[in-house]
């Protein structure tokens, strides 16, 4: 998937460069259940230190992903803008996550 501009200059804003990004859709990934369950845990706890709807942050965690091509990482980009803290970026590790078969995307 292409990013929007607005996705380029948020990444630059995390001196990322967006040519070694790209967005991955959720449903042309697997993440594996340990890291799942952890996500899931981290949600939880997201939406009761905010005060937060637990299904508005649930969504968060599949509206902006971003595969790092250098690195292999996955990003989750999550924001909370009515909150102190507006976004909050989640790097999985190489191995932790991956592509369904057939479905490696580049820009």
């Amino acid at each position: 998937m292409r990013l929007t501009q607005e996705q380029m200059d948020r990444l630059r804003g995390m001196d990322l460069d967006p040519d070694r990004v790209s967005a991955v859709n959720i449903t042309d990934i697997w993440i594996d259940r340990a890291t799942q369950a952890s996500i899931v845990e981290s949600a939880n706890m997201l939406a009761e230190v905010y005060n937060l709807d637990l299904a508005d942050v649930r969504a968060a965690l599949t509206r902006e992903l971003y595969w790092h091509m250098d690195t292999e990482e996955l990003g989750i980009m999550i924001r909370l803008e009515d909150t102190d803290m507006e976004s909050m970026y989640v790097r999985i590790p190489e191995g932790r996550w991956g592509f369904r078969e057939g479905r490696r995307l580049t820009q």
